[in-house]
């Protein structure tokens, strides 16, 4: 329990949201080692742990192999090992990282809670958010609720947010840029376009390297506006006109130049222009989920990216 507080307080600080309270409870259907995340009573992950023993799990640079039980580390699905206690010593020395039981589930919770981010953010999340700041800053607050927006659609804004990786923590800007466009613009597709234009500093430190340097792929101007030409923004959010064949086309040209990321150990991570961020958004959300998309607009002054690849299209029309 004392990890698990640890892990509320991570995300708090790290996205902005309040970790519902975790309950821990058997479940006799489960194996004797293994364990179950759920959110709102549903499973979203398994793993195994075993109690007398520690996970050995392979960063990339060990020198020797251990004897035990091979797996994958759950939160990351590294390569790993469960070995005896009494191995310690020599798994240090091959260079192996070492986990406890308790730690390995805690942060498999922690990633679990992360990309689930938008689900934890219930109703009553938001509002408690919203009270804490508006204790705080109360005008920017009765601005806009609820005489502009209601909760439920601020909700909805945070929580698109948080769908693509984009904390919440500055939520008394967020709140003030929905202030100040939300009377006009209706759309949360929009809205939330407006925020990340003001959290850019935000958006560019959450996928910066330690160096400050975002490495991206970039878009053939072309193709661009082959996406550009293939949707609307209407009232009921983004309306597609692009073939399925030509969604799956440029999912996969993207997902081939993922590849130089990637196998890099770089974020993936596409970079796009402003108009047509939440289109590329919109089809590649399915076939590509763990793709970060981030907009010319999102790029902060001092901030440097890095082009390693450029989507093109193989074919003259889509």
């Amino acid at each position: 329990m004392e990890k698990i507080t640890g892990v509320r307080s991570i995300l708090a600080s790290e996205l902005g949201i309040l970790l519902p309270k975790v309950r821990l409870k058997d479940k006799l259907t489960l194996g004797e080692n293994v364990y179950e995340i759920q959110i709102a009573g549903n499973a979203v992950a398994r793993g195994d742990v075993y109690p007398e023993g520690l996970l050995a799990i392979d960063v990339g640079r060990c020198t020797g192999t251990l004897t035990g039980s091979p797996t994958r580390e759950p939160a990351r699905q590294r390569p790993a090992v469960w070995i005896r206690a009494d191995q310690k010593i020599q798994a240090e020395m091959y260079g192996y990282q070492l986990a406890s039981p308790s730690m390995v589930i805690a942060t498999h919770l922690q990633e679990i809670a992360r990309s689930h981010a938008d689900e934890i953010l219930t109703r009553e999340s938001t509002k408690q958010l919203i009270d804490q700041l508006k204790s705080v800053s109360p005008t920017v607050v009765d601005e806009l609720i609820p005489g502009i927006m209601k909760l439920s659609e601020v909700q909805t804004v945070l929580q698109m947010l948080l769908r693509e990786d984009i904390p919440i923590r500055q939520l008394g800007t967020i709140i003030e840029t929905l202030g100040n466009f939300a009377s006009r613009v209706r759309d949360p597709v929009m809205l939330c376009e407006y925020v990340r234009g003001r959290i850019a500093r935000t958006i560019c430190q959450r996928f910066a390297d330690s160096s400050g340097q975002i490495h991206v792929i970039t878009m053939d101007p072309a193709v661009e506006d082959r996406i550009a030409a293939g949707f609307d923004l209407t009232d009921r959010g983004i309306l597609v006109r692009m073939s399925p064949q030509a969604i799956e086309i440029t999912c996969q040209q993207i997902a081939l130049q993922l590849k130089k990321l990637t196998s890099a150990g770089h974020k993936p991570i596409l970079i796009v222009n402003p108009r047509i961020r939440p289109a590329v958004r919109h089809i590649t959300q399915v076939h590509l989920p763990d793709l970060r998309i981030l907009s010319h607009a999102e790029i902060t002054q001092g901030t440097m990216t890095i082009a390693v690849g450029v989507v093109t299209d193989p074919v003259n029309k889509l």
